[in-house]
């Protein structure tokens, strides 16, 4: 075959698979292929290796390509001889080639880590320590490159799978468990760059106690993460821009927490929160979440009214879709006004006054109660009116008795007139003794406050007969009643008034006195008498002032929520409160004034207790006239709000209970998931004879989307208090991350991996529809466990393997997983048209690998360049991916094979060589009368490439023709170039193939000229070229002569300029210095010659060379040899003689030599 066969030695290669650092034989001829990868696909016949004829057949070695397989030398031999290295075949031995060793009578390829780059052995050389191969079979130590051995993916999976050996660089699919991510994808391709640092997945969650923030309350923002290793830092953002930055707690489990918190929430905090964790080389971000903040507006500018004026209040409140508000109204502390419930946003709350009086002043502030949440209380507004709390009345007084006038302004400066006269007292009252007919007469309190004025008048009669006892002021508790007398001299009746209201019940009158006994008095009271005697007089009496003091509110039994506080409120009324404070039971013991507020409206006194404190607490208050009442105690007991957290199987029904204790039953209970609102159990059950409230939460058929962190708020309606519970975590047990899908290369190693909820006495199991999984003992890590089970006895040809799993939590729950598969594929194949591609012509790849469930992605690269100009074709079981792309010059391509759903994939490289005219480079415009190059630049195939040139169909012959490795570069001279020379010139390359190539190039003549070279003339030389249409100042000796440049020519040709006159002059004395110096060197060498003149001197002869050599060197340095005398007397006068004696000389020279060799 080898010498009936005509071949190229391409072709030749490709046959023998040959293709490689090889040396191919046929007979005496030897291809050796050089590295390059240009020379592995040409020969040359360089080299020769001599063969016996006596061999019956010629002798073919070869060794593989890269990724081809391994390669062995046939020797045909009529014996058995196989030495170390090598391995029988039938009648032949197989020298085990490059990437092999000799194991018993098979070549075995070098394992993963070690190579060989010799034939004939019977071990592999390891790799240097960091370094390995990527496959087996290596035959370089150069394969030996910086790896990474592949590490278990923390809460995931890698493709390659862990134990696998990595090139850096490489991508690795990284799929991770369900709600942990990688690089913020849940399934995501990455490229290792340093063995240290292996994929891990993360979870990182963000969350806080409730979606819905009260404004000026404490946003508490908690970001989880759940990772194989301590990130360095957490990063808060709120709407992507960084708010704050914290370092994290390590809890069990690689649970790592860090915290922050925006205080005092204002409308602008309302946003979408986020976190990320931070390491020293990566990052992973959180979930969002959406925090809205519930506000109150309400102005609480304080305003001043006179009396009977009118004034309403308003008050706006944001309300969250799912969620209702409760808007009610204090002044001082106590309840006024109705409640509004609104589910509308905004919530407008309306608190209206009329005919405002003293009473109705005090500070008013708005409460927005979020049932499930808490409340929100705006700032105060005060109302002060100006008016009077105590007003005058007329009076009848008798001589000698006494009075007192009293009127008590809310504000204001006080003065007083009788008769419209001043008086010099600027207190409320006046006390008026043995009452004379001088002190009748009209008297009148004016209040003034910031300009306004108000007047309370009285007039008093003095006479002889009327009242002469009056009713009394008097002090009495709360509750108390009280009697009065009213005396006259004369027959009359009599009338009793309270409050300017008449009074009939409880009065027993006779004709000169009425006793009246009034009912049990709460408020600061006025009681007056009116006589009317039968000569139709009427007389008033004093007002009697009564003074009731006692408690108008008193304090309420609280609940205390966890880490929260109460407010207890005590109001007392009366005149003359000198003390009011708070006390804790049983000791007495008085609280901190720093715990209570005052507020005081007229004659009544709130103090408003705050404490987070559980205890009985009371108010007790001290008077003027002695009397010190205490109020009714309120005990402060502790509500808690109890979940527990659950484990339930996918699908199960679960109910979830919330436990309300305490001795406050709460009236309705909320329910939230992950701070968002549910709805509202308003029925709860109240436990017979204990201090417990339940609420149940029942989910039928639980979803994953059931799961995360459950609380509930109870509420009391009547002051509006919101207890919280702490968050009760809902979980699915069985599979955290669902089992699914997964590619492997056949071959490889085959595993199942999965995490379960851990839960103690747990069991797993597999079943395979080929094969059977050996499972490994899990690995625990917080809740959470791993396996991992490896795949054997799978058949070699099986393509695909259905599984499942499941996992047995105690004796009656039982979780399967869904059916998944397992697809065992085959490398891909990337086919190439031709690996030689005449430039300008497509060169056509072709990849085909499997095709599984859908269309795998695969990404081409040109020369490292990505592309998207490719096309795809599928059938049931193979996906083929076309690429054409034009050659201009040699082409590296890569296509990289990913099942994006499922992980895997797989890298194929191919090489096309571009051959033909590559281009010609040269001058595109040229001058005429100039010599230019113009060089054809060819990549080829072989050395029978054929060059010429062509102008105008006209062949030129070039200038020379280089020929190296695989390029070809001619050079084509144009000497001194004409007008005929300008045009187009073109290149032609014929190869063996009989393909053709071709090049243009297109020379111009340039527009522009050359600066011109005039003797003897003066111009500017800053340029070499001088534009089209620009003219040149030429001074020509006494004349200046204007050269224009046109089309590339002068328009005036000038070679030689005669010199100026001072040209001329200069020339002439520097000829004559030159002469004089000439002469005093003539006449300085005559003297130094006759004062060392001798008339006899003998000649020394030359010594006598002992070698011919030694001659030669003597001959050749004769005239230079100071040993040698030149005799003065022998001067030579004739120059051709002269140079016919050295011609002489050396000629005798090269005799000499001639007989010495």
């Amino acid at each position: 075959w080898a010498r009936s066969t005509t071949f190229s030695p391409y072709d030749l290669m490709t046959t023998a698979n040959c293709i490689g650092l090889c040396m191919c034989c046929i007979e005496d001829t030897c291809l050796k292929a050089p590295t390059t990868i240009m020379a592995r696909l040409k020969c040359s016949a360089n080299n020769r290796r001599r063969r016996s004829a006596l061999e019956e057949f010629p002798a073919l070695s070869f060794d593989g390509f890269e990724g081809t397989g391994n390669a062995t030398q046939v020797v045909r031999s009529d014996e058995m001889l196989c030495g170390h290295g090598s391995v029988p075949l039938d009648n032949s031995c197989i020298v085990c080639e490059e990437g092999t060793y000799q194991s018993g009578d098979e070549c075995v390829s070098c394992p993963i880590g070690t190579y060989q780059d010799q034939t004939g052995t019977t071990t592999c050389s390891p790799c240097s320590v960091g370094t390995s191969t990527t496959s087996t079979g290596a035959t370089d130590p150069s394969l030996c490159i910086e790896v990474c051995q592949m590490e278990d993916v923390r809460y995931g999976v890698s493709d390659p799978p862990s134990g696998w050996i990595v090139k850096l660089g490489d991508p690795v699919t990284v799929r991770c468990s369900q709600g942990f991510q990688f690089g913020g994808q849940s399934i995501s391709v990455t490229k290792l760059e340093t063995c240290n640092v292996m994929p891990s997945c993360t979870r990182v969650r963000i969350s806080t106690t409730s979606l819905n923030v009260l404004e000026s309350s404490t946003l508490e923002l908690n970001c989880k993460i759940t990772a194989a290793s301590s990130p360095e830092l957490c990063l808060f953002y709120k709407d992507s821009q960084q708010i704050n930055a914290t370092e994290p707690t390590s809890l069990e489990g690689g649970v790592f927490v860090c915290e922050t918190s925006v205080r005092l929430v204002q409308g602008g905090d309302e946003g979408s929160y986020s976190c990320s964790a931070v390491w020293e080389d990566d990052a992973e971000p959180s979930n969002e979440i959406d925090i809205r903040v519930m506000g109150l507006t309400f102005d609480s500018t304080g305003t001043v009214y006179a009396e009977e004026f009118d004034h309403t209040f308003f008050c706006a409140a944001t309300v969250p879709s799912d969620s209702a508000v409760i808007i009610s109204w204090t002044r001082n502390g106590q309840p006024v006004g109705e409640r509004l419930t609104a589910t509308s946003n905004p919530a407008i709350g309306v608190l209206n006054l009329m005919d405002i009086s003293p009473q109705n002043q005090g500070d008013y502030q708005c409460r927005a109660t979020y049932l499930g949440i808490g409340t929100i209380v705006s700032e105060p507004a005060r109302i002060a009116v100006l008016g009077f709390l105590e007003t005058l009345s007329n009076m009848d007084l008798t001589k000698g008795s006494s009075a007192r006038l009293h009127c008590k302004p809310t504000m204001g400066d006080v003065s007083w007139t009788m008769n419209d006269s001043p008086l010099s007292t600027t207190s409320p009252s006046i006390e008026i003794t043995s009452v004379g007919q001088d002190d009748e007469g009209l008297y009148k309190c004016q209040a003034t406050f910031q300009g306004e004025s108000i007047y309370s008048s009285a007039r008093i009669t003095v006479s002889d007969t009327g009242i002469t006892q009056h009713p009394e002021d008097m002090t009495v508790q709360s509750g108390e009643h009280v009697t009065l007398t009213c005396t006259t001299n004369t027959d009359s009746s009599f009338k009793w008034y309270m409050n300017k209201n008449e009074v009939s019940s409880g009065v027993e009158s006779t004709a000169k006195q009425s006793v009246m006994v009034t009912s049990p008095l709460t408020l600061r009271s006025r009681l007056q008498c009116v006589v009317s005697t039968g000569e139709e007089k009427t007389y008033f009496s004093k007002i009697g002032v009564i003074n009731v003091i006692g408690f108008k509110t008193v304090p309420q039994d609280k609940g205390l929520p966890v880490d929260g506080e109460v407010s207890l409120l005590c109001s007392v009324g009366g005149h003359g409160l000198k003390q009011l404070v708070w006390l804790r039971s049983p000791d007495a013991k008085e609280v901190p004034s720093s715990w209570m507020e005052s507020y005081s409206t007229g004659y009544t006194t709130s103090n408003v207790l705050t404490t987070s404190e559980v205890g009985t607490y009371y108010c007790s208050a001290t008077f003027e006239q002695g009397y010190t009442i205490e109020s009714e105690r309120a005990a402060v007991t502790p509500v808690r709000v109890t979940m527990s957290s659950k484990s339930v199987a996918l699908g199960d029904d679960v109910i979830l209970t919330c436990i309300v204790t305490g001795a406050i039953k709460a009236d309705l209970v909320y329910w939230t998931k992950n701070g968002e609102l549910m709805f509202n159990d308003n029925s709860l059950s109240h436990v017979t004879g204990e201090d417990t409230s339940i609420s149940y939460l029942t989910l039928d058929s639980v979803t994953t989307s059931d799961t995360g962190e459950y609380r509930c708020a109870a509420s009391m309606l009547s002051d509006l208090t919101v207890y919280g519970s702490e968050a009760a975590p809902l979980r699915l047990l069985g599979f955290i991350d669902v089992v699914s899908d997964v590619v492997v290369k056949r071959g490889h190693l085959t595993e199942v991996l999965f995490s379960l909820r851990h839960q103690d006495g747990l069991k797993v199991s597999c079943d395979l529809s080929e094969g059977t999984v050996v499972m490994g003992s899990g690995d625990v890590n917080g809740d959470v466990i791993r396996f991992r089970g490896e795949v054997i006895n799978v058949g070699g040809e099986v393509k695909e393997v259905e599984y499942s799993c499941s996992v047995t939590y105690g004796s009656n729950i039982v979780i399967k997983s869904e059916l998944a598969k397992i697809y065992i594929v085959d490398e891909p194949t990337l086919d190439v048209a031709s690996s030689y591609v005449l430039i300008g012509e497509v060169a056509s790849f072709s990849l085909a690998t499997d095709y599984i469930t859908n269309v795998p992605s695969v990404h081409w690269r040109v020369n490292s360049l990505t592309t998207v100009q490719f096309s795809g074709s599928y059938t049931s079981s193979e996906y083929t991916s076309t690429l054409q792309w034009p050659v201009t010059h040699d082409i590296e391509v890569e296509a990289t094979v990913h099942y994006a759903d499922i992980g895997g994939y797989s890298i194929r490289r191919a090489v096309v060589l571009a051959y033909g005219v590559e281009g010609i480079t040269g001058p595109e415009k040229v001058h005429l009368g100039e010599s230019y190059n113009l060089t054809c630049s060819v990549a080829t195939i072989d050395d029978d490439t054929v060059i010429t040139w062509y102008k105008e169909n006209n062949q030129l012959l070039p200038q020379s023709t280089v020929y190296y490795d695989n390029k070809i570069s001619s050079v084509l001279n144009i000497p001194d170039v004409s007008a005929g020379d300008i045009g187009i010139y073109v290149c032609n390359a014929e190869f063996s193939d009989k393909k053709r190539s071709s090049g243009a190039f297109f020379v111009t003549q340039t527009s522009d000229c050359k600066l011109p070279s005039i003797e003897n003339a003066f111009m500017d030389t800053s340029s070499d070229i001088i534009t089209h249409l620009s003219v040149l100042s030429v001074t020509c000796g006494d004349e200046t002569i204007v050269m224009k440049c046109e089309h590339g020519s002068w328009d005036q040709t000038l070679v030689f300029c005669p010199a100026s006159q001072s040209a001329l002059n200069t020339q002439l004395i520097s000829g004559m210095v030159v002469l004089i110096v000439l002469v005093a060197v003539i006449l300085g060498a005559a003297f130094f010659y006759k004062k060392h003149n001798r008339s006899n001197r003998a000649v020394t002869p030359m010594p006598r060379p002992d070698s011919i050599s030694e001659y030669k060197r003597q001959w050749r340095d004769y005239a230079d040899d100071s040993a040698v005398i030149n005799n003065p007397s022998a001067e030579v006068t004739n120059v051709e003689d002269a140079t016919i004696g050295t011609q002489y000389h050396q000629t005798l020279e090269r005799t000499v030599t001639e007989i010495s060799g």
